[in-house]
């Protein structure tokens, strides 16, 4: 959940012409995109591990660390370029496809965001938006 500008996220997307446009911002996590200067995702990297997945083009050295907020723009043309099976991981496709499409980086400063990918982060932003709506009356 986030207060993000989704028109301006929008805007930005299509003036680009990225294939995907991925919602990334500055917070702690074990996982992180690799961008360079231009916003250019070039890479993923998992710190807990170590384990990387470097873009063809991608020079790490100077990467930008940013975590994912989950939120993403793609244009149709992705679709096309998607794998066959019912199940895959989306990051593993961008790296795939960062190789020869612009994957860009938008990089969120809105005031709030909240991880609501597992049941009990639901259930917390639940307790938290009632909260808030009772003290709202």
């Amino acid at each position: 959940l986030s207060d993000l500008n989704l028109r301006e996220l929008m805007q930005i997307h299509n003036r680009s012409g990225a294939l995907a446009t991925v919602v990334v911002r500055k917070r702690e996590t074990e996982r992180y995109f690799l961008f360079n200067r231009k916003k250019r995702l070039i890479g993923w990297v998992n710190k807990k591990t170590g384990e990387k997945k470097i873009a063809a083009h991608g020079e790490i050295k100077d990467a930008i660390e940013m975590a994912f907020s989950g939120i993403h723009i793609v244009s149709p043309e992705i679709f096309h370029l998607m794998p066959p099976e019912d199940c895959f991981s989306i990051i593993d496709l961008y790296i795939q496809l960062a190789e020869n499409y612009l994957i860009t980086g938008y990089f969120d400063d809105s005031e709030w965001w909240v991880d609501v990918g597992k049941p009990e982060d639901l259930a917390a932003a639940r307790q938290f938006f009632e909260s808030q709506a009772k003290k709202s009356f």
